[in-house]
């Protein structure tokens, strides 16, 4: 036991989210007043919404769901997202269902999820009606199962020549501002609310189902940490996708029960989202690492004003001590990057005491265990890296009707294997050093792709790189394979590249599998803002195979 590494322990409501977040706020002195609205929209068409208004909205959707059978059945929330794809989720927790978030696929890939999940109804929004409507066909689903959740709450007729109806028939059902959710007490450890697409890197992405306890357990966690810190921390603008783990837990369940506006922005566009910082003043800022780069890219004195931001959190990808002084020296405020999975939601916070020298993580949340095991599941000490294994009450009730898959994952004391190989040191802070199944061993030692990375954009020419596995011909152990952004104007070539890893880099960090420059990294569709590494294995093994 000593071996294991413990947050501090703090008591978990059982209850439902719905009736957590509702019953009041975290804590009432810094909460945004109840007649100002918290859930507002960068498109200025968009409608906004106070606490009030969204759980209006949620009891007349939840009682029109109930009025339909929806009842403890599960509900893709699936397509391009809007504001009131909040509502939509949490109105489907009111019915007593479990929705499945889903972004933008194909019709094979929507048809395969529905049938993983045994979905019954699907709420989707204006632009993914066919879509959505052919992938139901396929598995059985009528088209009056089918709701259009769009920007406007009364139906504009546009979706009466799609055989669909608006969701506006829903929440206009009798009854629906009297109605009341189904409360859950010891229950609510198992009852589900979401499912979340992990990131897939290895086939058909799976489905995390989370249960209301693990909801509410990591927002608990989360606004513990945060409370220590802050004083004032009103609002947050969240640029990761709104369909990943990222934005659910930060842009809408935390400041849901922090009572903190959250800025919605329909579509990412970096000029558009400059232009919001300004108008709304943001105190937090969570930015996927690419965004950061793009950011760092401003010369002083051009860079945007993120005076108001107090500090930024990223996560879905490690940054190193190096990017975070740049930021702080650049922006006047830290950066931090927080550890977290699909799986179990985020398991570190911001660590306001951590010096900008170190590649910290941070240390454990409250609630939660970890341990560092070798590859017999033995645990290992201090500084030694190993795999880092969970036990906290976030962690995801399974991988949805994949009980083999979710065996490999969840062990049957309850720890859940995170595939990163980390450390920790003696005070706690955890260090990430890549991914299990991204490790390579390299003239004697292993050295996992994240650490290559990190000596890839020491070129002044790199603005990003993602290093991935191939199989050279007639070799058993997979070689690294890099991919190179160049920042704006570079004239760099691969060949002057391959010359400077010669020179500056040490063997094990060389790139043996090969190299190409890319426009951009691409991100995975799950929506959780990380790079599509299978997308990016696939164009590499084909590389070699063609050469």
């Amino acid at each position: 036991m000593a071996d294991i590494i413990t947050g501090p322990t703090i008591p978990i409501p059982e209850t439902d989210y719905l009736s957590y977040v509702f019953n009041g706020p975290y804590d009432e002195k810094k909460a945004w007043p109840s007649t100002e609205p918290i859930l507002v929209s960068t498109e200025e068409s968009d409608p906004s919404y106070t606490i009030n208004d969204i759980k209006d909205f949620v009891k007349r959707l939840g009682c029109g769901l109930h009025h339909i059978g929806a009842r403890r059945k599960r509900v893709m929330l699936y397509g391009e997202a809007n504001i009131h794809f909040f509502l939509a989720l949490l109105g489907v927790m009111a019915a007593g269902s479990a929705c499945a978030v889903i972004p933008p696929s194909s019709v094979h890939h929507i048809a395969f999820y529905l049938r993983q999940m045994e979905a019954e109804f699907i709420l989707c929004g204006p632009n993914d009606i066919p879509r959505a409507r052919d992938a139901a066909h396929q598995v059985g689903i009528p088209p009056e199962h089918i709701f259009v959740v769009d920007r406007s709450a009364s139906d504009i007729g546009s979706t009466n020549e799609q055989k669909v109806r608006h969701w506006s028939w829903l929440l206009n059902i009798p009854g629906g501002s009297e109605y009341v959710w189904p409360r859950l007490g010891e229950e609510s450890k198992e009852a589900e609310a979401i499912l979340l697409c992990t990131s897939g890197t290895t086939g058909n992405p799976k489905l995390a189902v989370r249960t209301h306890h693990n909801l509410i357990a990591n927002v608990e966690s989360l606004l513990y940490n945060r409370s220590r810190h802050l004083k004032d921390s009103k609002d947050i603008f969240c640029a990761f996708k709104f369909y990943g783990a990222g934005f659910i837990t930060h842009a809408m369940l935390l400041p849901l029960k922090a009572r903190s506006r959250t800025i919605f922005m329909p579509k990412f566009d970096l000029h558009i989202w400059l232009r919001a910082v300004l108008q709304f003043r943001p105190t937090l800022l969570m930015i996927p690492k690419h965004v950061l780069n793009e950011l760092m890219m401003y010369k002083d004195e051009d860079k945007p004003d993120l005076s108001s931001v107090k500090f930024v959190v990223t996560g879905a990808a490690t940054i190193s001590s190096t990017l975070r002084k740049a930021w702080a020296e650049k922006y006047g405020h830290p950066l931090f990057s927080v550890l977290g999975m699909t799986e179990l939601g985020f398991v570190t916070g911001e660590e306001f005491d951590v010096p900008l020298t170190s590649d910290t993580v941070g240390k454990l949340l409250p609630n939660v265990q970890a341990k560092i095991v070798d590859s017999n599941g033995q645990s290992l000490k201090p500084g030694q890296q190993g795999e880092l294994w969970y036990l906290y009450p976030g962690i995801m009730k399974c991988y949805c009707n994949e009980p083999e898959k979710t065996a490999l994952t969840v062990t049957e004391d309850g720890w859940l294997k995170s595939g990163d190989i980390c450390s920790v040191d003696k005070e706690g802070y955890l260090y990430v050093v890549g991914r299990y199944k991204d490790m390579f061993k390299l003239n004697g030692s292993d050295i996992s792709g994240a650490q290559i990375e990190g000596g890839l954009i020491l070129h002044p020419d790199v603005k990003e790189a993602s290093v991935v596995p191939v199989t050279l011909p007639g070799e058993e152990e997979p070689a690294p394979y890099g991919f190179i952004v160049k920042k704006p104007g570079s004239n760099l070539t691969v060949d002057e590249f391959v010359q400077w890893m010669a020179q500056e880099l040490t063997a094990n960090m060389k790139l043996y599998g090969g190299v190409s420059f890319i426009n951009a990294l691409p991100l995975s569709t799950s929506g959780n803002s990380k790079t599509d590494q299978q997308a990016l294995k696939q164009m590499a093994q084909e590389a070699v195979d063609s050469r």
